[in-house]
């Protein structure tokens, strides 16, 4: 969804937001059907699975059983848990994997003329930032982001 405009999908959740539904009851509904594996216009999926949703559930009493038959279910465990484990694949987009690589890969810090003389200990060479960045990228594109985290969160993105 974090392509679709809001309006969009406010205008696919108005007659469960109308009705009185809560997150957690959309989930349950949704849940109720199998989804497919690749979903290429997820606001379009959406609107597919929620059409005559309020006339399926209409009380509240049934929609809140609904969701604690969910929450009970072997399959809404194992969504909870699977979501966490596995492997990461690359995106399949190249376009996308082109957006990855350029925020795994550490800038150049812009010093100013008077301080390019003064680099530090702390600075690596060239070649030693050239076999980082592939490490750091090797790593990430096997599932193992900690590096590229662990970089971020100590010296930060710059």
């Amino acid at each position: 969804m974090g392509r679709a405009s809001a309006a969009r999908i406010a205008w696919i959740l108005k007659d469960v937001a109308d009705a009185g539904w809560t997150a957690d009851q959309v989930i349950a509904f949704l849940d109720c059907g199998d989804a497919p594996g690749i979903v290429h216009r997820p606001s379009g999926f959406l609107a597919g699975r929620l059409k005559g949703a309020v006339a399926l559930w209409p009380t509240k009493e049934g929609r809140e059983r609904a969701v604690q038959a969910y929450r009970d279910s072997r399959c809404a465990e194992k969504a909870r848990h699977q979501e966490w484990e596995g492997d990461w694949t690359p995106p399949r987009s190249e376009s996308v994997r082109r957006l990855v690589a350029a925020a795994v890969t550490p800038q150049q810090p812009q010093y100013d003329h008077q301080d390019a003389s003064e680099t530090g200990p702390d600075v690596p060479g060239e070649e030693e930032l050239k076999e980082f960045r592939a490490a750091a990228w090797q790593e990430f594109m096997l599932g193992r982001p900690d590096q590229v985290i662990t970089t971020l969160d100590r010296p930060g993105r710059r």
